[in-house]
């Protein structure tokens, strides 16, 4: 299948939202459900091409979550066998980034399965989705700061408040306890949570405009 998808290093584009990249998301995280076995206890559409009627940055997002974040680390080869680099946490606490593609066309989040950073992901895309008056005001700010700003940098700060407002609230209640039949996960010590724009932003600069990886095209 071929959608509007890539988005190179530095570039700050919006296109208008393509039914198909739900299509697309389906198609990924079945790969990733395979590849990944049991070390995937879950897999969402998230960021604004999860979101049906809202311009986006062409570039699927998908969050897998996984029992302890050191899981991330295992699933590095099965990944590469699916054509994705690692880009290790760029910085952000119990968070594992996989990309595709040197104009990237899918970036992989890895966190802790129904914790903090899942629920806030989740939160915020769920709140776009079904709030038609706080979706109007998202695609509003995207545009203004698209017109605006003169950095994807830029960009990506102006709309961190929005999101941060509207993706706060649903993630404080603390991971679920794992089943009887699960190991208990290590303790670790609590971090502040990373907004959806504060991931894009350490993504990009972990990914120059210099000496790109190569990739397979993805259809």
């Amino acid at each position: 299948m071929v959608c509007t998808l890539g988005l190179e290093p530095g570039v700050n584009r919006l296109v208008d939202h393509d039914p198909r990249w739900a299509l697309e998301f389906e198609t990924q995280a079945a790969r990733i459900r395979d590849a990944a076995g049991p070390l995937a206890l879950g897999v969402e559409h998230i960021g604004s091409t999860a979101v049906a009627g809202l311009k986006a940055k062409p570039v699927i997002d998908i969050l897998v979550g996984v029992r302890d974040i050191d899981d991330g680390l295992k699933l590095r080869e099965p990944m590469a066998r699916l054509g994705y680099d690692y880009a290790g946490d760029q910085g952000i606490a119990e968070h594992h980034i996989f990309g595709l593609g040197a104009a990237r066309t899918h970036l992989v989040h890895i966190v802790v399965h129904e914790a903090d950073q899942w629920r806030a992901l989740i939160a915020f895309r769920d709140r776009l989705r079904a709030d038609p008056a706080l979706r109007a005001d998202y695609a509003a700010l995207k545009a203004d700061l698209a017109a605006r700003s003169g950095s994807r940098a830029a960009y990506t700060r102006g709309k961190a408040a929005f999101v941060s407002v509207n993706s706060a609230n649903d993630s404080t209640a603390g991971p679920k306890p794992p089943s009887p039949s699960e190991p208990p996960v290590p303790d670790r010590e609590p971090d502040r949570i990373w907004t959806e724009e504060e991931i894009d932003e350490a993504i990009e600069e972990s990914f120059p405009a210099s000496d790109p990886p190569a990739f397979p095209k993805i259809d």
